[in-house]
């Protein structure tokens, strides 16, 4: 069963960015490491699509920026990994087939973890302001 909240959204997120980075620390050639990143910035993409109240779906990230009611923009240098990161990847034999180094995935899907939890919480703190106001 998906993740229905953003709260469950974020945890799957940093679980498989918990798990690249582990990946990513035993098995510096591996494509694991690239594609479970690609997955983690799918959940926290979803997660701020939920803390919208929106339900986004699928497996495109610029779609899921998109459906986010974000702009790839936003994302700055890491933008990249947004355009070039494929659920295909997961048929991938070897590193050298990425378009990118394993770590550089996983560095810059860490970036996108993190601008995304970051703009949650500040939603979450507006919201809190204003149902206080109330």
């Amino acid at each position: 069963m998906d993740p229905q909240t953003s709260d469950q959204w974020m945890t799957v997120a940093e679980a498989r960015l918990k798990e690249a980075r582990s990946i990513q620390e035993q098995m510096n050639a591996s494509v694991g490491p690239a594609y479970l990143s690609g997955y983690g910035v799918e959940c926290a993409l979803k997660a701020y699509a939920a803390g919208n109240g929106g339900k986004a779906r699928g497996h495109d990230l610029v779609n899921l920026v998109r459906l986010a009611g974000l702009n790839l923009s936003h994302f700055k240098n890491d933008a990249w990994f947004l355009s070039d990161w494929a659920v295909d990847w997961r048929y991938l034999q070897r590193a050298e087939q990425l378009p990118h180094k394993p770590c550089e995935c996983v560095k810059a899907a860490g970036n996108l973890h993190g601008y995304i939890a970051k703009q949650l919480m500040r939603k979450a703190k507006k919201r809190q302001r204003r149902s206080g106001q109330l």
